[in-house]
């Protein structure tokens, strides 16, 4: 798992669609994908840090700090590996 102030961002042959699907250019693979993991994918943009996006998607959410701490940083490491964000460093 990443720290949370690690920094990542979408690959440039990643697009998400407006119907939540993440598609992947390089392999035509596509992923469809909640509002919540949207949201948090959007957010790697290089410029949030693991932390703020927990902090951002607990309120947009009403949802506990402990539940999303949880979540999202499995969510990004599967991203990751899935080849759709890279760390920023």
């Amino acid at each position: 798992m990443y720290a949370n102030n690690k920094k990542f961002r979408l690959k440039d042959e990643i697009l998400i669609t407006n119907d939540n699907y993440v598609v992947k250019f390089d392999t035509g693979k596509s992923y469809k994908v909640n509002q919540v993991a949207r949201d948090v994918l959007e957010m790697c943009d290089g410029n949030h840090s693991v932390e703020e996006i927990i902090k951002d998607i607990s309120r947009r959410y009403d949802a506990s700090h402990e539940t999303i701490i949880a979540d999202i940083p499995n969510f990004i490491e599967t991203a990751v590996k899935l080849g759709l964000l890279l760390e920023v460093v």
